[in-house]
């Protein structure tokens, strides 16, 4: 089950206890998109620093799936590309959800249109 699936007050629930415990941090939901091919990644909720840019956690992400340096990885936001040198704290103004998450999904081709 997507995490966005839960009902919304207990989404918004655990958003409330990670802002809580983590002040300094944004609650991010990645997701493989469901047209994508690529393995799924073993963990969805991450909790991500401020300042971090968005290109050093897509790296994160590209680590945890364990993709060779040539398989391109696309992620994207409520269907957007986000600007890779922007930082977390720009993304959460831009794409925060009601419930306070981020969601982002990956995969490895492009999925537009």
């Amino acid at each position: 089950m997507a995490f966005e699936d839960l009902p919304f007050s207990e989404r918004v629930g655990e958003f409330n206890k990670i802002k809580l415990k983590y002040p300094n941090a944004f609650p991010v939901i990645v997701e493989k998109n469901k047209k994508s091919d690529i393995q799924s990644i073993d963990k969805t909720k991450y909790i991500v620093q401020k300042d971090i840019q968005y290109c050093q956690f897509v790296n994160i992400i590209r680590r945890r799936l364990n993709l060779k340096p040539q398989v391109a990885i696309f992620m994207t936001i409520n269907g957007n590309l986000a600007p890779s040198n922007a930082t977390i704290s720009k993304i959460y103004e831009t794409y925060k959800r009601d419930d306070g998450f981020i969601y982002m999904e990956y995969s490895a081709e492009n999925t537009f249109g």
